[in-house]
């Protein structure tokens, strides 16, 4: 029962904190964390279950169980460092989102199956497939590209939870039922703000966290099912668990809220503070890491601006990390990718790529995430000036333009032309340009 009731539901919780845009926010960042760490906690709960079952009561039991839990961690541990890196290495150099997608659903496959021969839970090799791909350099890219399914997914799984919901049983204890849901709820988020205590985070951030991760866990399905399997947990218990999680999950959103006003007034400060802490206010997100961005980023760091680089190119990625740059990969046209680069913070966004289709992306997108940025794009002709205008681009440069004003001005000063001319000369070609 300490297994089942010890997991919160990371679904529910990032579902709630994301919708609400406050996923980054300092509550959140620590109810997630807790969820994390209580999902790593799942491999040695569903390996030690069978244990704690009886197995053959000896200690040469329980040595097994733990030995079988190390070999399989270090396994796991062996694939997220080596194999798994490498091929999705291999993967990103095709530039082929599809290829990427397939391979990235290949893997999670792979380990469910891995799992499920060794006798445990295809969900915990589900699971253990996103800690490898979250410890990869990837892990953006990774999150853009699935993020479509997310939500069909989650609408799946609260689905089947509700499924699970079996009214007669409170008919039937309705004093049991009631008991158990107050102390879960209760209890859990009690103790979990005796944790943010512990780690001395102020009384209202530490009761937001607390009712954030109040309710039971998605895995607690898992556990039970193991559980019923080994003979741990006969019918009834079962079954008023399978009640008790289903309830405390569907008052999840009620619990968010008690806990958003709780934190309403300091909430704000704090994440300033925060994000201040980490360089993360009023800095510069640069979008394509070729000659024009990586010209930028060199002036940037020169004149100690803080920067975000988005890069889709791998192996520009894996130099540009070694070398110190504040570089990751993805798809910036993906709300995720420009959510980590911290879009909602940045003073101003640079799309310095030369793919016209993808540059009106990008700025449509930077435009809805962050509408008081300021966004300079690169245009390759004069003809898309007028496209990113209407995106709501502020300056966008074209480059053929400043190809021929670069031209004209070497030519009138090879044939000795005063600057003052030139530059008139210059101010001309512009005028006709932009009336054009």
């Amino acid at each position: 029962l300490g297994f089942l009731l010890s997991l919160s539901s990371t679904a529910a919780i990032t579902k709630l904190l994301s919708d609400r845009g406050r996923i980054n926010a300092p509550a959140g960042r620590h109810a997630v964390g807790m969820c994390v760490a209580q999902d790593l906690a799942v491999v040695p709960m569903i390996l030690l279950i069978p244990v704690l079952a009886g197995g053959d009561g000896s200690v040469w039991g329980a040595a097994a169980g733990v030995a079988k839990a190390s070999g399989f961690l270090a396994l796991a541990a062996a694939i997220a460092w080596f194999l798994v890196p490498r091929v999705l290495d291999l993967v990103a150099r095709t530039r082929s989102r599809e290829l990427f997608v397939l391979s990235v659903i290949a893997i999670c496959l792979a380990l469910s199956v891995v799992t499920a021969e060794l006798g445990l839970s295809l969900a915990l090799g589900a699971f253990l497939a996103g800690v490898i791909l979250g410890s990869s350099e990837f892990h953006h890219q990774a999150v853009s590209e699935v993020e479509p399914f997310r939500d069909t997914l989650a609408s799946l799984f609260f689905l089947s939870i509700g499924m699970l919901f079996d009214s007669s049983v409170l008919l039937e204890e309705p004093v049991l039922i009631s008991v158990c849901v107050v102390t879960a709820i209760c209890g859990k988020a009690v103790l979990a703000f005796v944790a943010t205590r512990v780690l001395r985070l102020p009384s209202k951030l530490g009761w937001q966290v607390a009712l954030s991760v109040a309710q039971i866990g998605e895995f607690g399905f898992v556990l039970t099912q193991v559980a019923a399997r080994t003979e741990l947990l006969d019918e009834r218990l079962e079954r008023v668990f399978l009640f008790v999680a289903v309830v405390s999950i569907a008052v999840t959103p009620a619990l968010f809220a008690l806990g958003n006003f709780l934190e309403q007034r300091s909430e704000r400060d704090a994440r300033r503070e925060y994000d201040e802490a980490h360089g993360l206010i009023d800095h510069v997100v640069i979008v394509g890491f070729g000659p024009v961005g990586r010209a930028l980023a060199d002036t940037l760091e020169a004149a100690d601006v803080p920067y975000r680089v988005v890069e889709m190119n791998s192996v520009t990625v894996k130099q540009e990390r070694l070398a110190g740059r504040p570089i990751i990969l993805g798809d910036a046209s993906r709300p995720v990718v420009m959510h980590a680069l911290g879009i909602e913070r940045a003073k101003l966004v640079v799309i310095a790529i030369n793919d016209p289709s993808a540059t009106g992306r990008v700025a449509s997108l930077a435009r809805r995430m962050a509408p008081h940025v300021h966004i300079i794009a690169r245009a390759t002709y004069l003809g898309e000036v007028e496209q990113l205008q209407r995106l709501e681009v502020d300056e966008v440069v074209p480059q053929e333009l400043e190809t021929s004003i670069e031209i004209v001005v070497r030519s009138l000063r090879h044939l000795l032309v005063p600057d003052d001319e030139v530059e008139e000369r210059v101010d001309a070609v512009r005028t006709r340009a932009r009336n054009s």
